[in-house]
Formats: structure tokens, C-alpha cells, sequence
């Protein structure tokens, strides 16, 4: 099965959103996506701010907040290509540019899932969060996968004390990239 996003620049987001558990700029939460699909997210653009009430929403971005797969086997093929937020991000857990988390319900590993992000801008600072992160945040409980997060021709505008192109929480994570960018405002 195919997924399919993509913004015709004519929809664009441009309002204030709040939540709770995961929100994104284009879509908030992909709960239990079809073992065997490719979902292609292409060309979506996320002007307005991300935000939280109270407690907050853990895993926060400028277009994808969370993927959960159902079984740490289930297979899937995610690319996002030519997407840009703009917009503020305010989180409790992690505040990410594109894509915050993808992982299994109930922890461990996703060994079948590829993420294919390509050609990603993350044009804002305006961060609020412990973890910041220009691109991508966490994949799973971070033990690893045999597929890879691929992070290729992105640019981050990133903070002093941000991940500028990807979070990793362990060393074993299969994150590759070439191509990426980033401006650090320090602030002064």
C-alpha cells in the first residue's frame, strides 16, 4: 500500500497548533502505518508554530511528530522529500525540524523500516525543549537497526545547544547522511 502527502503550496499550513503526545506541522501522528507500504511525504511546507498546553506533547516537528509501527517486524519504507518548517516548536520531550520519532508501541527495535529524508530545510530557532534537533530525532529505544535513517542534501538553521542534523541516543543507530548543512545562531 501506498501513502501518499504532498502539498500543492496552495494548502499550506499557517495556523497555531497545540496537543498532547506527538504533534506535527503537517501530520501529528501515523498510528500503525500497513507493514509492506511506502509512505512518501513530498513538497510540504509548515509556517505556523507547534506548540503545547500544560504537560505537553512529547515528540514535536515542523511536519511529521510520530510514527508508531505495530510490531517491531513490520516493514516500511518512509521518504520525505523537499519539505520545510518554519515555524516555532515548543515541546516537552523533543522539538525536531521534520520528522521527531519512529519506533515500535512497546519499544526496541525497527529493523524493516527505511526513512528516506532528502532535500529537508529547517528555517526556524525558536525552539523551547531539553532536545532540539534540526531534522530528525529518535528511531525507536535507540538499539540500533539493520535499515538505515538516511539524511541527505538537508540544511538546519540550529541553536548553540542543538543536534543540528540528527539525534542519536546510542552509537549503534544506523543514521547515514552526506550533503547536510547547517547555520548555528548563537544568539548574539
Amino acid at each position: 500500500m501506498l501513502q501518499f502527502w504532498q502539498n500543492d503550496n496552495k494548502h499550506e499550513r499557517q495556523t497555531e497548533l497545540g496537543g498532547y503526545g506527538a504533534v506535527g506541522g503537517i501530520v501529528g501522528f501515523i498510528d500503525q502505518p500497513i507493514s509492506g507500504g511506502t509512505t512518501n511525504v513530498l513538497s510540504c511546507r509548515n509556517y505556523g508554530q507547534i506548540w503545547y498546553e500544560s504537560n505537553g506533547a512529547n515528540d514535536c516537528a515542523g511536519i511529521i511528530g510520530k510514527i508508531e509501527m505495530k510490531q517491531v517486524t513490520d516493514i516500511m519504507t518512509l521518504n520525505i522529500i523537499d519539505c520545510v518548517n518554519s515555524g516555532a516548536i515548543k515541546a516537552e520531550s523533543q522539538a525536531v525540524g521534520i520528522l521527531a520519532w519512529i519506533g515500535p508501541w512497546n519499544g526496541g527495535r525497527i529493523d524493516n523500516v527505511t526513512v528516506n529524508i532528502d532535500r529537508c530545510r529547517n528555517l526556524n530557532t525558536d525552539f523551547t525543549c531539553g532536545r532540539k534537533i534540526g531534522i530528525v530525532g529518535s528511531r525507536g529505544d535507540g538499539r540500533g537497526s539493520n535499515k538505515a535513517t538516511n539524511v541527505t542534501n538537508c540544511f538546519a538553521t540550529v541553536g548553540t545547544d542543538w543536534f543540528p542534523i540528527a539525534y542519536l541516543r546510542l552509537s549503534g543507530e544506523n543514521v547515514t547522511g552526506h550533503g547536510n548543512y547547517y547555520i548555528e545562531n548563537s544568539g548574539e
